[in-house]
């Protein structure tokens, strides 16, 4: 009875609070939270219901990432829907939260309108401002957020007075890096840059040959990127053979020291 007087208060303020102020946003996600609120006392909204499981994505597409798999009847809490109800976000009883697949559940909800229409995790609504119009090649670039940029500038000037090359850079990877050429369409060109162009002095910066072989170091086949490749591995000259076919490194390299004194 404690934890159904508790909801009912909450219910009491969030309908007072959305009397009080005449919001759309407001009135939704008291609407939401109220769902929710109910959830506690019912239990789950939906079921996977697919035998195989279903995928909980970062958005309503199969383009999306996949965040979790989930398996056959992991309970749901629902948290919103696509125009076509299609896609349900969903939340698990992990915190986990993203869309799956309608086909692939079981929906409890006696309503499922009653959901909220979001958009990729937004409610829909209104179109955003479009962005301001790109920087000027010569302008500065904004701020970037986490980034010591002191410690990064004295890190390249370290770097030239060892005698590094300005215009060149490695990679560093797995297959992701090696298998799927990482950055090989700024090399070869064929990048479509639209509102920023300015960004075009940067890969001509860049486009002078990486090592004998390569053209530039967008398409250099790096000696430190090899399906599997780990941190460790970086170091460890028994990777060499792996990441070296062609027999450029010494026998007492790792990776990352063969890659970085050939470019």
């Amino acid at each position: 009875m404690q934890g159904r007087s508790r909801i009912s208060l909450v219910c009491v303020c969030l309908l007072l609070v959305t009397t009080s102020v005449q919001s759309t946003g407001i009135a939704r996600a008291a609407s939401r939270m109220l769902l929710l609120a109910s959830q506690t006392q019912s239990g789950p909204d939906a079921l996977v219901s697919t035998p195989s499981g279903a995928a909980l994505r970062t958005g309503p597409g199969t383009g999306y990432r996949v965040i979790a798999r989930l398996a056959v009847k992991t309970p749901l809490s629902l948290t919103g829907r696509n125009a076509t109800s299609t896609w349900f976000q969903a939340r698990t009883a992990t915190s986990s939260t993203g869309w799956v697949l309608a086909s692939q559940i079981k929906v409890l909800l006696p309503n499922v309108k009653s959901l909220a229409i979001m958009s990729a995790g937004l409610p829909a609504g209104p179109r955003p401002a479009p962005l301001p119009a790109p920087l000027p090649a010569h302008s500065p670039a904004g701020p970037l957020e986490n980034v010591n940029i002191g410690k990064l500038r004295a890190i390249f000037q370290k770097g030239q007075k060892l005698g590094n090359r300005a215009r060149a850079f490695s990679k560093i990877g797995d297959s992701s890096v090696r298998d799927q050429q990482f950055l090989y369409g700024f090399g070869l060109n064929k990048q479509t840059l639209g509102a920023y162009s300015y960004l075009q002095a940067t890969i001509d910066f860049f486009s002078i040959p990486a090592r004998p072989g390569f053209a530039n170091s967008f398409v250099n086949e790096s000696l430190a990127a090899v399906p599997a490749f780990n941190a460790a591995a970086a170091f460890d000259a028994s990777w060499t053979s792996w990441t070296d076919p062609n027999k450029v490194c010494s026998a007492e390299e790792g990776p990352l020291d063969c890659e970085l004194r050939v470019v």
